[in-house]
């Protein structure tokens, strides 16, 4: 055979693909599919119920296959696979390896096979997998019982002739799901439990529009073989079903940000930042860093936001330092629709929860400096930091800006004036730009991360941001730079 036929047989013969024998099989079997669509239906409300759901589609490359957001890795598949029957340990490793072989495109992440029952072997290794993993979070990472636990899931698949990476893709990326069946009513009553479990406000419905809504994602789900059903389409269609156009509208997407200590919750969309949280010695990385990681983070998803969800409200919770509260305002800011409820040691901020006559707050402002491209702005509650600030200053090449300096002397009650504070700053920067012709603002804050946040918030149309984080090992150091 010649290069280039052996090449032609290579394309041809490459997994995973839309025309495998694989991923064509309900092109020809589609009236078969009610326990695939009975499977697809009652999961649904589990996937609402996760803030990066972004899609899915049934009949393509696996039977179905779901469409994810995660701030830093894009776009992310999970695939199930559904199949109709008993499965033995010959089934079992034969799905494993077409799993794997799915696995090679970096778009897979996790893997479920959903069955009817399974044989005591495979019963025996899903209740291992479940065992090792489910605990996982009550453990340090370096827990000699994870560790030992794990060495010992490895040795029961070696045991069966299979390989150490083997039971590592098990542990770390399947699924397995048996006890389903081909009832539609048994279907519709693990919907029914899903819905209530996941959905806010469907355990409040009568059971017959429960019903409808079941009955209504069926039709929309054998409508459309191998084609993307989105989450819009399926929020629309139990809108549509309930007459109440506003049932999502109270929905909230929650963001959180990861540390080492705060690992968040599964459902929310994540932004692990422990690198940007600093250590004991406040070391932080590069500026560059700062754009690559979290600006990038954020930007990428904000646009998913507004792409995939009909929501504009945040809810905010995690660790996080202050330049990263202020990049976070500016990505979601008012001027844009968006809103955040921001979690704060067990009460709630909200960036539009805006200032009344009572709730005005003394902050004492002083100015130096005319003209030039940078304009450094101090902002300090209770601690004075404008004295290392300028001391700072040279290391920046801000010696001869100009300087202002906003000090507030009493701790913020509320977020109402929290957002009077902001409300004065943002008058008072804007003022200093036209003043000083500054095209450049470098940041330097002393203040609780809920008046970073409104403030990022609010800086819509001003100017470019350098923020700026304090380092015990060199003082001041620069993190990232924010184009509002």
């Amino acid at each position: 055979m010649s290069d280039s036929n052996e090449n032609n047989t290579a394309k041809t013969n490459a997994t995973p693909s839309l025309l495998e024998p694989e991923s064509r099989g309900g092109d020809t079997a589609e009236g078969g599919f009610s326990f695939q669509d009975g499977v697809i239906v009652a999961t649904i409300p589990q996937w609402l119920a996760h803030e990066g759901f972004t899609s899915f589609i049934r009949e393509a490359i696996g039977d179905v296959e779901s469409r994810w957001f995660e701030p830093a890795l894009g776009e992310i598949i999970d695939a199930i696979e559904a199949k109709n029957h008993h499965i033995t340990p010959v089934p079992f490793w034969h799905e494993v390896e077409r799993f794997q072989q799915m696995a090679l495109s970096s778009d897979y992440r996790h893997f479920t096979l959903a069955c009817t029952s399974t044989s005591e072997e495979i019963k025996a290794i899903s209740e291992a997998m479940r065992r090792v993993r489910d605990p996982r979070s009550f453990y340090s990472g370096d827990s000699d019982v994870l560790e030992n636990s794990t060495k010992d899931f490895v040795a029961s698949i070696e045991n069966k002739g299979k390989t150490k990476s083997d039971a590592e893709f098990l542990l770390s990326r399947v699924q397995i799901s048996d006890g389903w069946t081909s009832s539609k009513d048994f279907a519709e009553g693990m919907f029914r439990q899903a819905a209530e479990r996941w959905i806010p406000g469907f355990s409040d419905l009568p059971g017959n529009r429960v019903g409808r809504v079941f009955d209504r994602l069926l039709t929309l789900v054998r409508q459309r073989l191998n084609q993307p059903i989105t989450r819009k389409d399926l929020e629309s269609a139990i809108c549509v079903v309930l007459e109440d156009d506003n049932f999502f509208a109270d929905h909230r997407i929650r963001v959180e940000t990861t540390t080492a200590t705060f690992t968040g919750s599964e459902r929310a969309l994540r932004l692990d930042w422990n690198d940007f949280f600093g250590s004991d010695g406040r070391a932080y990385p590069l500026a560059a860093d700062w754009e690559s990681t979290v600006v990038e983070q954020l930007t990428a998803t904000r646009k998913w936001i507004v792409e995939n969800r009909n929501q504009r409200r945040l809810v905010l919770g995690g660790e996080r330092r202050l330049s990263t509260s202020v990049a976070i305002g500016t990505q979601f800011p008012a001027v844009s629709g968006f809103n955040i409820d921001m979690e704060h040691r067990g009460q709630k901020w909200s960036t539009d929860s805006h200032a009344k006559p009572g709730d005005a707050y003394d902050i004492s402002e002083s100015h130096s400096g005319e003209n030039g491209n940078e304009l450094v702005i101090v902002i300090d509650i209770i601690r004075d930091i404008s004295t290392a600030v300028k001391t700072a200053c040279p290391d920046f090449g801000l010696a001869d800006s100009a300087f202002s300096h906003f000090h507030g002397r009493d701790a913020i009650t509320s977020d109402r004036q929290a957002n009077a504070i902001v409300q004065s700053i943002k008058q008072s920067i804007e003022r200093r730009l036209h003043e000083t012709g500054a095209k450049r603002i470098h940041l330097f804050l002393a203040c609780p991360s809920h008046l970073a946040l409104f403030l990022g918030h609010r800086l819509n149309a001003t100017a470019e941001i350098q923020c700026y984080e304090w380092s015990n090992a060199t003082n001041y150091v620069p993190t990232c730079a924010l184009r509002t």
